[in-house]
Parts: structure tokens; sequence; C-alpha cells
């Protein structure tokens, strides 16, 4: 049983046809699993203004969530909490590339992760998430908690929402989005993670925020007024962010010991600026 399912899982998450939906609305679909070595499975098929959250206990378990329409949520907090996301990356940059040299402000960002009912909520180590939204206006969000976790999201449309947060060491973090105006936000506290954020498209933007050591983030774009923002504080980090296309904005703000950042643009009328700051007397 353990078999067809996995496999019916990955069917799925590849566009394998494995049966045939009528369109849906409104539905909420709930799994909590506790213990180890468990599947758990929502696919939505074509659906409008549905939600999906999984809950999972334990070691080695496996979740993915597949939705496809408008609407949708992967997570319990419907459409209020799209507008907490307080955070205007344009407004923000030119803010920081006009000030006096010297000076900048940080951003206002009121995400609420920590109140925050995300679609994929794992407790413990080795166990791997994944969720897939095809449409516009979907909130696909991964929270974990442990060591040697997967989390990957993958959405392809328009003013979509990506949101993951981890704790631990080892983990990878891995969001890919197509399309415009799209968000896509990582929160990572612990040691030797690894995250990127993948974009395509116009207009989307990209938040990492790191605190530990040794962790890696990077974010990729491509396309058209892209905004880009890495906020890292602690030790040995290091944090890169790649851009091409035009009129895009890339911020590094770190703070810590031991820290590097690196900033790629390829293009016509990009802006890029780095910000290292010694925190507690700490040299980046």
């Amino acid at each position: 049983m353990k078999k067809f399912l996995f496999v019916f899982v990955f069917a799925a998450l590849c566009g394998v046809a494995t049966a045939q939906y009528a369109p849906a609305f409104f539905n909420d679909a709930y799994i909590s699993q506790a213990g180890v070595d468990n599947l758990a499975l929502i696919d939505q098929g074509t659906s409008a203004f549905s939600s999906a959250f999984i809950n999972q206990n334990g070691w080695k378990n496996e979740a993915a969530i597949v939705q496809e329409g408008v609407g949708n949520l992967a997570g319990g907090t419907f459409w209020p909490m799209y507008f907490h996301v307080n955070f205007t990356m344009p407004d923000v940059t030119l803010a920081w590339l006009w000030m006096p040299k010297g000076t900048y402000v940080t951003p206002d960002i009121h995400l609420g992760l920590s109140d925050l009912d995300l679609g994929i909520e794992q407790f413990g180590s080795k166990n791997d998430a994944a969720i897939e939204q095809y449409g516009a206006f979907n909130m696909a969000g991964i929270k974990q908690y442990g060591d040697w976790n997967f989390a990957k999201t993958v959405q392809n449309g328009m003013f979509n929402v990506s949101l993951k947060k981890s704790e631990g060491k080892f983990n990878y973090l891995n969001s890919v989005q197509n399309g415009s105006l799209n968000l896509a936000y990582q929160n990572v506290d612990g040691y030797l993670n690894h995250l990127d954020i993948n974009q395509g498209g116009v207009l989307n933007t990209a938040f990492q925020f790191v605190t530990g050591g040794m962790n890696e983030a990077t974010i990729n774009q491509l396309g058209i007024g892209n905004d880009a923002l890495q906020m890292i504080g602690g030790m040995g980090n290091s944090g890169t962010i790649g851009q091409m296309g035009m009129g895009n904005e890339a911020v590094e703000a770190i703070y810590g010991w031991g820290n590097d950042a690196v900033i790629l643009q390829l293009g016509i009328g990009n802006d890029a600026m780095i910000l290292q700051g010694a925190a507690l007397g700490g040299q980046n």
C-alpha cells in the first residue's frame, strides 16, 4: 500500500494523469500523522478557494499537496494572512539607494509565521514536504522543526505566495515560482542549512531571513522588475543573489561574523546594494 501511494504522489507531482477531476469549490482537507515512515497526500485537482493542511510528527515522513485553480490555500489561515505581507520591495530599495551614505532603513515585515497554520507542518528529522500549485492567488506554506528535512514548493501563475520556516540543521528549502507578481519567503534559524529561491517572470519578490551559522542562501531571478532581499545574521553564513534581465533590484543586509555576500547581475537598468554591519563587534 505504501509503495502504491508513493508512486501516486510522484505521479501527481510530475503531472502524470492519475484521475479526472471535476471543478470543486470551498473544500477543506486535513491529515494528521504521528510515527515513522508515514506518507500523506492531498490532491484537490482543479479547485477554487479550497484549503489543505497536513501535520506530521516523527521521522522519515513524507507529505505532498497538489492544487490547481484560484484562491487555494495550502494552510489554515485565509486571505487576511496575505495582507500581513507588509513588504513593498521597490519602495524599500529606493529608500536605501537614495538615503545619505552610511544610513539605511529596515523593511517592515509582518508575515506572522509563528502564529500561522501553514499547509504542511512537520516535527522531527529526515522528513520531506512538497507543495505544487497552478493558478492565481494561491498560498503554499511549509513549516519544519528538526534536522535533515527537505521542503519544496512549485507555483506557476500570478499573485501566488510561498512561505517556508525551518529550524534545525542540515535542512534544504527550495522555492520555485514562474509567472508574475509572486512572493517567495524563507525563514531559517540553525546551522548548515541550504535554502534557495528560483523565480522567472515579471515583478516577483524574493526574501530570505537567515540566522545561525554556516548556512547557504541563494536567490536566482530571471525576468523584468524583480526584487530580491536577503537579511542574514550570525557566523559563517553566505548569501548570493543572481539576477538576469531588466529593472531588477537586489539588496543584501548582513551582520555578524565571517559572513559572505555576493550579488551577480546581467542585463539593463539593474540596482544592487550590499549592507554589512559588524554587530556586537564582529567582522564580515
